[in-house]
């Protein structure tokens, strides 16, 4: 997803960094699934992009039913 969110803004990983404050090969590993990362990046990353970082936890109603509920940050 971060992937494409940076390709729709026109972004390098490089300038991606930039904007985020950190290294371009720290992107490069976030994007390959290679480095896990911190809420805060996360945060940091969905301000550079211009988006709203959403959390979610996911359960069953007493239906059985899938209940998402989500968290904006």
């Amino acid at each position: 997803m971060l992937i494409k969110y940076r390709m729709d803004k026109g972004l390098t990983q490089q300038q991606l960094a930039e904007r985020v404050g950190t290294s371009y090969s720290r992107i490069s590993r976030i994007e390959n699934g290679r480095q896990k990362t911190s809420l805060v990046m996360l945060q940091r990353i969905a301000h550079a992009l211009d988006l709203k970082l959403v959390i979610g936890f996911e359960g069953t109603s007493h239906e059985g039913k899938p209940k998402l509920q989500t968290v904006s940050m």
